[in-house]
Order: structure tokens, then C-alpha cells, then sequence
């Protein structure tokens, strides 16, 4: 073999193991899961549905099975109890909440086709949850890595809003005609 011959075959060697390199061909570096959820934070209004998407990185495995769901709520503070705290727990579709009336709604989970989607049904006006409000959390969690989550909070708005017009008004004194008011639903 001549000197020419060696030193060529000496570089494509070199080339090849710089390749190798530089392309991370046998890393031992491990693939991390993770888990989005959209939207992450959203407003339903009253017999509204909402959907939420969930994906998983970082493994094959790119289902979501699992969506445990919790709710929390602060009464409205009292003079025996000035600063209450939050009641928090956990919360099943269809279901109430101990201390309201009324429902949470509904809820199905869909995997088909590779798809991780929950469908979220607001209750009706007449079975909205009373007399507060919660906010329920559905937490996202990956098949490949029971402890890789992502959220996704649900603020539930009846939808009703009242004004009154006009805000102020001056009412003479003596008998004269009362101001008139009106209200719109």
C-alpha cells in the first residue's frame, strides 16, 4: 500500500469517526416525556362545550388515560369567619360538590386515532353550581410517565350579566314624580 493509499484511507476513518460524533449516534442521554394540554386556562359559559387537547413527547407511547379532575372555591367571607379559606377536592363527571347546589357538568375522554382529548359540557343555567362558583382542574397525565403532567383549569361564568342605568341619580325632595330606572338582562 502506498503512502498516498494510507493517508486516504487514515482520513475517511477520521471523517467517518467525526461523523459519528457529531451526529450523537450512541448517546446515553435519555428521551425526557412531556406533556402540553390546550387550551391550559379557560372561561365556559353555561351549557358550553369545551375541548382540550392533550400531547405527550419524548416517548412512543403518546396517550393521556387519565384526567383526574379537582375543583376549589372560597365562600364569600362572613363576620364569623372574615377570611375563609379555600374548599378544595376531587370531582367526578356529572357529579355535585359537597356545600353547592347544582352541577360541574359533564365530561368524556377520547383516545381513538391517537388523539388525547377530554370534551367538557358546562351544566345548564337551571343546574349551574350554587351559591358559588368553583373552578375545576383537569390534570393531564402521561401513560408513559405516570409522574409527566400538564393542567388545564375551567372557570365556569353563568353568562348573566345586570345594569342598571342611570348609575346615579338625583331624586328631588317633595311630591314630585319618582325617577324612573330600568334594567336589561
Amino acid at each position: 500500500m502506498s503512502w498516498r493509499m494510507a493517508r486516504n484511507a487514515m482520513l475517511a476513518v477520521s471523517a467517518a469517526g467525526a461523523a459519528l460524533a457529531m451526529s450523537g449516534c450512541g448517546s446515553s442521554s435519555a428521551n425526557v416525556v412531556t406533556v402540553t394540554v390546550t387550551p391550559s386556562q379557560v372561561t365556559v359559559l353555561a351549557g358550553q362545550v369545551q375541548t382540550f387537547t392533550a400531547v405527550v413527547g419524548g416517548s412512543t407511547t403518546t396517550t393521556v388515560t387519565t384526567w383526574p379532575c379537582t375543583f376549589s372555591y372560597t365562600p364569600a367571607p362572613t363576620t364569623a369567619q372574615p377570611n375563609p379559606t379555600a374548599v378544595k377536592g376531587p370531582c367526578s363527571s356529572g357529579g355535585s360538590i359537597q356545600g353547592l347546589t347544582g352541577s360541574i357538568g359533564t365530561w368524556t375522554i377520547t383516545t381513538t386515532n391517537g388523539s388525547n382529548v377530554l370534551t367538557y359540557t358546562a351544566p345548564s343555567l337551571a343546574n349551574f353550581p350554587k351559591p358559588f362558583i368553583p373552578v375545576l382542574t383537569f390534570t393531564a397525565t402521561a401513560d408513559a410517565a405516570k409522574n409527566k403532567t400538564a393542567t388545564a383549569m375551567v372557570q365556569l361564568d353563568s353568562g348573566i350579566r345586570v345594569s342598571i342605568t342611570p348609575a346615579t341619580a338625583t331624586v328631588p325632595v317633595g311630591p314630585r314624580k319618582p325617577p324612573r330606572f330600568s334594567h336589561r338582562f
